[in-house]
């Protein structure tokens, strides 16, 4: 047997366990952001073979597309980001300390997730090649294939950020070797 967290909403299947207590803490890392409490549920399903996860990055300026591009193109998958983490009581609130903390809870959904055979897509500016480099690690670790998506849009950027930053997120941006250029559109 296995477990499934999914939304309540839609029943949109998130990832899958073998173990319910890591079901249960998964569901908790969520309390207090845009998915928590009552948002995410869980399932016992029979077991079925599990395949060789993917972990996906989602890349880009803010306003780049990411989140659509990852929702859009990769339905049924566990799509994390920073920013998920940083919206309390529906309001979105940046701190560096509070971006520190997102990142870890990030990283730690992705590993969970992959440790359990699921796969994900992580949607953050990923600007620099060493973050890249981490989460390529992280797949390496769980015997993932990995792949990097570097989004082109120009949307308005959700977080109210003046045009001189998001060229400044723009300007940052370090290739990745392989990474395939998409142009989202909604």
């Amino acid at each position: 047997m296995k477990w499934e967290v999914f939304k309540v909403d839609d029943g949109k299947v998130l990832t899958h366990f073998k173990r319910m207590e890591d079901a249960d803490a998964f569901i908790a890392a969520f309390d207090g952001t845009n998915l928590g409490q009552g948002m995410l549920q869980l399932r016992e399903v029979n077991d079925v073979a599990i395949a060789r996860p993917i972990l996906r990055i989602a890349r880009g300026q803010p306003g780049a597309g990411k989140s659509t591009f990852a929702s859009k193109h990769f339905p049924g998958v566990l799509h994390i980001e920073n920013d998920m983490f940083l919206v309390s009581g529906g309001e979105y609130k940046w701190s560096k300390e509070r971006v520190k903390e997102a990142i870890s809870l990030c990283i730690k959904m992705a590993r969970a997730a992959l440790a359990n055979g699921s796969d994900v897509v992580v949607a953050n500016t990923f600007t620099k090649c060493r973050f890249i480099q981490f989460y390529k690690s992280l797949a390496d670790e769980y015997g993932a294939e990995f792949e990097v998506y570097r989004c082109h849009g120009d949307f308005k950027n959700v977080h109210g950020l003046s045009d001189k930053m998001v060229e400044g997120f723009k300007n940052a941006m370090e290739d990745w070797p392989g990474e395939v250029d998409v142009w989202p559109n909604v």
